[in-house]
């Protein structure tokens, strides 16, 4: 479909370092503005054990807004963000945002330590293969998706970004 082949067309062109940037952004723009299609509902298929060992069903987020962070203890931008994430769940736990975090650390151990120093709020699970089907591979962390409350994903942001960015998102999505 069209989404895909602009896409691939701004992809492809970003990877030849293409000189007009002009042209660039105005792609950037049109792949923006149709937007980054929708999770498959068989997402909401799968369970996880947090790393607190408890069950969740991503069912049970069907119908909010979520934010999935994927994320590891050793990336720099990613233990950044965190506290954002801290805060946007305090801020929004009654109003239908659930964020999720999924490492990539190798170790859940590591992991474990690090909620317990950091006092995360949220789920978080470690990367599953299953969730590349649903995200892609995920070649740069910090990576998080935006999801509508009907699984739209809204926003892929690669890299570190500010709490003033997620609330932005979250707030148009309520």
């Amino acid at each position: 479909n069209i989404m895909n082949v602009m896409r691939c067309v701004y992809l492809e062109l970003i990877w030849h370092d293409f000189e007009r940037k002009d042209v660039l952004m105005e792609i950037e723009k049109i792949v923006k503005d149709l937007g980054y299609g929708s999770i498959d509902e068989k997402f909401f298929d799968l369970t996880a054990k947090t790393l607190d060992n408890k069950e969740i069903k991503f069912s049970d987020y069907k119908g909010k807004v979520l934010v999935i962070d994927f994320w590891a203890s050793w990336c720099p931008p990613c233990v950044m963000e965190i506290p954002h994430f801290i805060e946007l769940q305090k801020e929004y736990n009654d109003s239908n945002v659930q964020i999720i975090g999924i490492s990539k650390d190798n170790s859940s151990a590591t992991v474990k330590e690090f909620i317990k120093r950091t006092n995360i709020n949220y789920p978080v699970i470690m990367d599953m293969p299953e969730l590349s089907d649903f995200f892609g591979s995920i070649t740069s962390i910090p990576t998080t998706f935006i999801l509508d409350k009907n699984a739209n994903i809204i926003e892929k942001a690669v890299g570190y970004r500010d709490k003033s960015f997620f609330e932005k998102e979250i707030e148009q999505l309520l």
